[in-house]
């Protein structure tokens, strides 16, 4: 994966997303095998993911050979403190923020529903409201599509 904690997603997503970074966390792995490995290529993935495994473990180092980690990718302060990005970290990089928004584009159904010991639920900005026709549907194509 490209983005593995709630620090990093926190500091990507939009303002005005309010979901628990876990839940989008959880389906970006899927949306990275649909999108991301497809306009990349499997080896260039692979590299990809290598070095972000480094940056998340704090091994990596720009093209100064200054230690940094994943945080360091996607704080706006890293542009103060003078990190000199790789290639490959410019190239995650720029993955990331497209990786949010198809992840929240391609589970706006699964989002917007939840699933307790009620049944479904749509969820709203006041409270839980039961789920129309469409909600249902849209939870069940983001759910089918998330299978594949």
């Amino acid at each position: 994966m490209i983005l593995s904690t709630s620090e990093e997603l926190n500091a990507l997503i939009p303002a005005n997303v309010s979901t628990s970074p876990e839940r989008l966390l959880t389906l970006m792995d899927q949306t990275e095998r649909t999108h991301i490995v497809p306009l990349l290529g499997k080896p260039l993935y692979e590299a990809v993911c290598q070095e972000y495994e480094k940056l998340h473990h704090g091994e990596a180092e720009d093209e100064e050979g200054n230690l940094m980690d994943a945080n360091n990718l996607v704080s706006t302060e890293s542009d103060h403190i003078g990190f000199k990005y790789t290639p490959m970290q410019q190239l995650i990089r720029l993955l990331q923020v497209p990786l949010v928004y198809m992840t929240l584009a391609d589970n706006t159904g699964i989002l917007s529903v939840s699933l307790n010991d009620g049944g479904m639920n749509m969820v709203s900005a006041e409270d839980y409201g039961s789920a129309k026709k469409d909600d249902r549907e849209a939870f069940s194509r983001d759910c089918f599509r998330n299978c594949r």
